[in-house]
């Protein structure tokens, strides 16, 4: 189980993460969530891949280029 294009056969999950229309990145999870959830905000929600590595993720990098200009 990797990032990237699932090739995974039988019971698994996808969290996929977009910004302006592109596919940014796609990563297959162990197992199915309990329930399907997309959600919208300018800072992406990340746990739940990093719940799926349990320790195997040495590290996340979250970039937000979204403006805090009025």
């Amino acid at each position: 189980m990797g990032g990237g294009d699932s090739q995974s056969f039988g019971t698994h999950g996808q969290s996929l993460f977009a910004s302006d229309g592109q596919l940014l990145s796609s990563h297959t999870l162990t197992e199915p969530p309990r329930q399907d959830r997309a959600t919208w905000s300018p800072v992406p929600d990340v746990l739940p891949v990093a719940v799926d590595r349990d320790r195997h993720q040495p590290f996340v990098l979250v970039r937000s280029t979204a403006s805090t200009r009025a």
